[in-house]
């Protein structure tokens, strides 16, 4: 059972690692947008890594709610910034 969680805990690590360092890269608000959906199901194999460890007790609880509130803020937050990014460029262009 420490094997599996120890998958789900590596491969969460390597996404939520590897979408941060593409977001770092990239050069546009747009081209980043595509990096929240690796992020959260980095953070879901992660959530998922402390609820085989953990069960249903306070901390098992915990993350599950913290990642309902990530999954329902994620698409809050792109819209937010594509608009935002909508709206510079079309001022920057008049």
């Amino acid at each position: 059972m420490n094997y599996i969680i120890g998958i789900f805990l590596f491969l969460g690590v390597v996404l939520v690692l590897f979408s941060s360092i593409a977001f770092i890269i990239l050069p546009t608000a747009y081209a980043r947008l595509h990096f929240l959906t690796p992020t959260t199901l980095g953070i879901f194999l992660i959530v998922i890594s402390i609820l085989l460890k953990e069960g249903l007790n306070q901390q098992g609880i915990k993350s599950v709610l913290i990642f309902i509130i990530l999954i329902l803020i994620g698409p809050i937050l792109t819209h937010a910034t594509a608009r935002e990014g909508k709206i510079q460029k079309m001022e920057k262009n008049q």
